[in-house]
């Protein structure tokens, strides 16, 4: 089983909503590399929506 990590607090968007935001933090230490994309995952009922979310370093 791969371990599951959560980088967030759970956003709630109201019914009236189609949209949210959704706030991620991190430490100030270096973090990566990335071997793969997160996955942002969200539910509404038995409904499930996934999308990819690639971490890339500065601009340089």
């Amino acid at each position: 089983m791969r371990p599951t990590y959560s980088f967030s607090e759970a956003e709630v968007v109201a019914a009236d909503k189609s949209t949210g935001e959704l706030v991620l933090k991190f430490g100030k230490e270096a973090l990566g590399p990335f071997n793969m994309p997160a996955t942002v995952r969200a539910t509404s009922g038995v409904v499930v929506a996934e999308a990819k979310l690639e971490f890339v370093g500065p601009a340089r």
